[in-house]
């Protein structure tokens, strides 16, 4: 058989290519596979409302060039703006931390942090009234979480950037993203052949009311049912077309979809594909066994 021969023995303390290869350690794989750029951990997580966003809003990233995967961006379905995120949200954003050599008042981060970006209408936990209220409490929880599970004390400043919130502004996604006029036609375009069409005065009647997503629905639900998911597929098209143009006349940031690509951009910057030092100290308490995401 050709078997090749056995590396040869390295002396302590000797720099040698052979010296810095992956090693079959579980105990540090994250830390091993960040050092040579390997980590297999998204560097953003971007959490959408619910089934319509997921519809429309990976369609504009892709458009805008971004990859979308468990290992880079991640996109997931909040599933509602009452629900509370903090099961998943504290598993995902919580850094995995090591003392550091360099000194007893800083932690050395395992892999890349993973930040999180919740882009959701401005209601329920996400209201003006209560939005920052509750992105605190997930900065809150993600420090408790590594003091319980990790030993690692950390002040909350120093994991306030892994968590931030998007609104749409004043209305919900579809009022805020399209056209009375889109919305009307996109709505008819659906309907069955002899239901009423959805006029633009109508739409726009919607818009003001006390309560547009009410309105909104009603009118999806006037003769043939429309489901706001597949409302959102009707207006793939025109949002692809919308992000290539911004991107050719720089206007990004003239459209509530356009901000939002520019913020994923921004946070999924924050993260460097190396392993960071942040301030703290791992402390004595009793270890509690980390859940599991559900």
């Amino acid at each position: 058989a050709h078997v090749a021969p056995s590396l040869p023995e390295i002396p302590e303390m000797v720099v040698d290519p052979l010296a810095e290869r992956l090693i079959r350690d579980r105990a540090t794989l994250d830390a091993d596979l960040t050092d040579f750029g390997l980590s297999p951990h998204p560097v953003l997580v971007v959490v959408l409302e619910g089934k319509s966003e997921m519809v429309l809003i990976p369609a504009a990233m892709r458009a805008a060039g971004f990859t979308i995967s468990r290992n880079a961006i991640q996109v997931i379905d909040g599933k509602g703006t009452t629900r509370d995120l903090t099961p998943f949200i504290v598993p995902m954003a919580a850094p995995d931390v090591t003392a550091f050599c360099g000194g007893p008042d800083y932690l050395m981060l395992t892999r890349p942090p993973t930040r999180i970006l919740v882009a959701t209408d401005p209601e329920g936990s996400f209201s003006d009234a209560k939005r920052e209220k509750t992105r605190r409490s997930y900065v809150t929880a993600i420090a408790e979480a590594m003091k319980k599970h990790q030993g690692a004390e950390t002040s909350e400043d120093e994991l306030d950037t892994l968590v931030s919130v998007f609104t749409w502004g004043k209305f919900c996604m579809e009022f805020s993203c399209f056209a009375d006029h889109e919305l009307a036609s996109a709505i008819t375009r659906l309907k069955r052949a002899g239901d009423a069409p959805v006029t633009v005065s109508e739409v726009a009647a919607a818009r003001s009311s006390d309560d547009p997503n009410g309105r909104l629905r009603s009118l999806l639900d006037r003769g043939t049912t429309v489901r706001k998911p597949d409302l959102a597929l009707a207006l793939v098209p025109l949002v692809e077309f919308e992000v290539r143009v911004a991107l050719e006349r720089n206007t990004l940031a003239d459209t509530p979809i356009g901000r939002l690509l520019i913020k994923i951009e921004e946070e999924a910057l924050k993260s460097r594909p190396e392993r960071m030092i942040m301030k703290g100290k791992i402390g004595t308490a009793r270890l509690v066994p980390r859940p599991t995401i559900d």
